[in-house]
This record gives C-alpha cells, structure tokens and sequence, in this order.
C-alpha cells in the first residue's frame, strides 16, 4: 500500500512538471511571437516615416533646383545671345547675373567663371583680383564636369573663399556662340539652409538624414559626421 502511495505521488509531481514546462513553452512562444509581430510593426513604421522624410526633402530640393536651373538657363542663354551679337562685356554681363538672384532666393548667391577657371560675373566679386576656381581639387573637378557635361552639375560642399559660407553650388556651362565652352555659372546653396531644413523633419531618436549626389557622395548628413569638405 505505501509503495502504490508514493508511486501515485510520482507520477502525479512527474505530470505537474510536465504541465509546468508545456506552459512555459507555450507563454515562451507568444512572447516570442508578440516580439517578433512588434519588431516587424516598428520595422514598417520607420520605413514608412523614412520614405515620408525621403518625400519631404525631394519636394523642397527639387523646387530649390528647379528655380535654380532657370535662372541658370538664363544666364546660359544671355551669354550666348551676347557674344552672338558682338555685344558682351564683362561688366554688363556680372550685372545680368547679380539681377538673377532675385529669383532664386533659397540661393545664397550666383557667381560665374570665364573659361580660364576665373570668378568674374556676379556677387561679392572683385574684378581687379579676382578668384581662381580651379585652385584646388574640388574647385577643379567642378569646373571640369561642366566641360564635358553641358546639364546642371553639382559640386561638393565648400567653404566660399569669397563669402567664408559653406556652400552646396550648382553649375551649368557658359557657351561661346560657336558651341566652345566659355566659362560656367553657379548659384550657391546654403549648407545652413539645407541644415535648417533636415532640423525641421523628425528622424527619430536614432535616425538619420543623408543627401548624396549621384556618385554615392555625402553632401550633407543629420547628424552631422565628420566629412571631408575644401575650401574654395
């Protein structure tokens, strides 16, 4: 008789056990699964609000660059008319491109380049010592693709050696009236402007705003890392 007793008691504490451990797979599983549905629900939030500040950005750049690209086409095509006609002068044509900035004011200025790589159209120039564009690697590069690449072009971020702003500028080609190419003209951008305007979308404790050009390069990041960027 004892030993019926405790074989019962074995067997009942063999199944409480039992019972015990199917119980904590099973709450083990939804909590699991109740993790892993969450992850993927946060996971589609952020890439939801990521594809929003992605669409965000596009619309206000994309407006900003169009603006810009007329008022470039403008001057593109003032001088052309200009040597066209006989007519141009160097005065008279750093005026037409200073005038250009009243339409495009998300531009922090618009300057232009002869074919010699010097700043001697528009704002904040000074004909009797002028800049040279092409004084370093990045100044260099951008005046180059405008040669080979009639479309807008643009450059990295650079510290103006004319204003002391760090600027996102923009160019197109100048051309001589039989096609040869005369220099280039660019307005630049504000990297405190573009700065404000990455401020302005929410990305999240730990997210990250990143604009890159078509080459895969940073043009400007929030938070800000550590790039490399020239003076120019």
């Amino acid at each position: 008789m004892p030993i019926k007793t405790k074989s019962l008691e074995q067997t009942f504490f063999s199944w409480l056990v039992s019972g015990v451990c199917i119980a904590l797979v099973i709450v083990t599983g939804l909590v699991l699964y109740t993790l892993h549905m969450g992850r993927g629900q946060y996971i589609a939030s952020a890439q939801e609000s990521s594809k929003t500040i992605a669409d965000l950005l596009q619309a206000n750049l994309h407006a900003s660059v169009r603006d810009i690209d007329l008022a470039l086409r403008k001057a593109e095509t003032e001088f052309r008319s200009l040597h066209v006609q006989q007519q141009f002068d160097t005065q008279v044509f750093s005026a037409y491109v200073r005038g250009l900035k009243e339409r495009i004011p998300d531009a922090a200025s618009i300057r232009g380049a002869d074919a010699d790589g010097m700043v001697v159209y528009g704002e904040g120039i000074d004909p009797a010592n002028p800049v040279r564009l092409t004084a370093n690697a990045t100044g260099k590069e951008m005046f180059e693709h405008t040669q080979s690449d009639r479309n807008l072009v643009f450059g990295l971020p650079v510290k103006s050696r004319i204003s002391g702003q760090w600027v996102l500028p923009v160019a197109r080609a100048l051309s001589f009236a039989d096609g040869r190419f005369g220099g280039m003209v660019y307005a630049n951008i504000s990297i405190a402007q573009i700065a404000n305007m990455f401020s302005a979308l929410s990305a999240g404790t730990h997210g990250e705003v990143t604009l890159f050009d078509a080459q895969r390069r940073v043009l400007h990041q929030r938070p800000r890392q550590r790039m490399r960027w020239q003076t120019v």
